[in-house]
Order: structure tokens, then C-alpha cells, then sequence
């Protein structure tokens, strides 16, 4: 398949697991991106996250786990439009 966004889609399909999204997230960043692995410590500083403890989780997130694999700087954000989307859900 040459398309890498349908191939993303179809992935985590398989499952919602923190194991599984990271192995998604990291063959995408390696095929779809043209990034080597030596390439991606120095250059993926911050991963946008809607909070969720798969992706955050201080054990087993996603977050943690690609740290895990040689991204030790790498910064989980709650991203803003997300955060906001919450706000106005409770509220309005």
C-alpha cells in the first residue's frame, strides 16, 4: 500500500493497546517519514495527546515507552484544542 495515512488507520484497527500504538506510531514515523532510527532521538522533542493514560500513563504509555526506545527527551502535551473542546463540553 503507498498511502501511509491508510495504512496508520489500518494498524490501530488491530487494537488500542499502548504496546500496539506506539509499534504503529514508531513504523510510521520510520516508513511514512523517511526518519532512520538514528534520525528520530534528535529529532521528535514533543508528541500532542489528548491525555488519555495510554498515551500518558507514567508506567506504560506511549509516551514512556518510545522514550524507552532511545527518545529520552521526548514530551507528551496535552494539546490545547483538546483541552478546550473538554471545557466547553462541561460547561456549555
Amino acid at each position: 500500500m503507498n498511502n501511509p495515512y491508510f495504512a496508520f488507520v489500518e494498524h490501530i484497527l488491530e487494537g488500542s493497546s499502548a504496546q500496539n500504538l506506539t509499534k504503529v506510531i514508531m513504523s510510521f514515523l520510520f516508513n511514512a517519514s523517511g526518519l532512520t532510527k538514528v534520525e528520530v532521538p534528535s529529532r521528535l522533542l514533543c508528541f500532542g495527546v489528548d491525555g488519555v493514560s495510554t498515551f500518558q500513563g507514567a508506567e506504560g504509555g506511549v509516551i514512556v515507552q518510545i522514550q524507552d526506545l532511545d527518545v529520552p527527551f521526548l514530551r507528551g502535551i496535552h494539546y490545547m484544542a483538546h483541552m478546550i473542546n473538554l471545557v466547553v463540553r462541561i460547561f456549555f
